[in-house]
């Protein structure tokens, strides 16, 4: 799938600038329960891993940047996020064949895709993930 396009606050940005970390990708919306669910746990990840090893991307999916950018401030989110939809009328949703938000991507530090969870993954299992891609 494509991993370019814009953040929500319309700079370019890519998923190749991550590369040499292990990503979650987060499809997140504020109109999503879960999603808004999943932050503090998203952030206790950060928080946990080495930043130069690890990082969240997010994909927003609310129709307005700037209703992103509010929740990006009230709730202390560290990570970029795209812009689900581009330019060109594409979305990430579409091309990352998201059936439902959340939607969450395990990318390991060459750029594969490892795992994928629609919906709020068990508890401690995206971090017992993660940590086994960071033993590599």
């Amino acid at each position: 799938p494509t991993s370019v396009g814009l953040d929500i606050e319309g700079h370019a940005m890519s998923l190749k600038d991550y590369r040499g970390k292990v990503v979650l990708l987060s499809f997140w919306a504020t109109w999503c329960a879960p999603c808004m669910d999943a932050i503090e746990h998203e952030k206790e990840l950060v928080e946990h891993f080495d930043p130069d090893r690890f990082a969240i991307v997010g994909v927003n999916g609310d129709p307005d940047p700037s209703t992103a950018i509010e929740a990006v401030s009230k709730y202390g989110i560290t990570w970029r996020s795209f812009q689900n939809k581009r330019k060109d009328g594409k979305s990430f949703e579409s091309e990352w064949h998201v059936g439902g938000w959340p939607t969450f991507y395990l990318i390991n530090s060459k750029g594969v895709l490892e795992r994928r969870w629609l919906g709020l993954p068990p508890q401690g299992e995206l971090q017992s993930a993660i940590s086994e891609l960071l033993k590599d």
